[in-house]
């Protein structure tokens, strides 16, 4: 998935199962091309669990949310601008929807928080 960063490159995520199950990464490009955070990606969440299906969205200060589902149900990261996470490490489970649980798109819709298009409605995660 990509996301535009607001100065011309773009934030990607995807899951892969380098550490044996699927966790989380996530890559920041800028407008040359130019590799920004680690060679394989910054790690978002990983775990003994799979994570998987993340979607992202700009938080309007060069940095990124993004949100997943998993065998531990959905969760959600901010990180800023370098790559590094501003919440939790793993991330932050404030709803558990079931296992493999899918997502759909994410959206901040205040400083600290961001929402999703699964149910039940409401927040993914406002902290600050």
């Amino acid at each position: 998935m990509l996301v535009s960063d607001g100065s011309g490159g773009v934030f990607a995520a995807w899951s892969d199962d380098r550490n044996g199950c699927q966790d989380i990464f996530a890559q920041r490009v800028n407008s040359s091309g130019t590799i920004l955070w680690a060679a394989n990606g910054a790690q978002v969440a990983t775990g003994t669990l799979c994570q998987k299906g993340p979607s992202m969205a700009y938080d309007g200060a060069g940095g990124v949310f993004i949100a997943w589902g998993g065998d531990e149900g959905v969760a959600g990261q901010h990180l800023d601008g370098n790559g590094n996470p501003l919440w939790i490490l793993n991330g932050v489970r404030p709803i558990v929807v079931g296992a493999s649980a899918g997502l759909g798109a994410v959206a901040p819709t205040a400083p600290e928080c961001v929402h999703g298009t699964r149910q039940p409605a409401g927040p993914l995660a406002c902290l600050g």
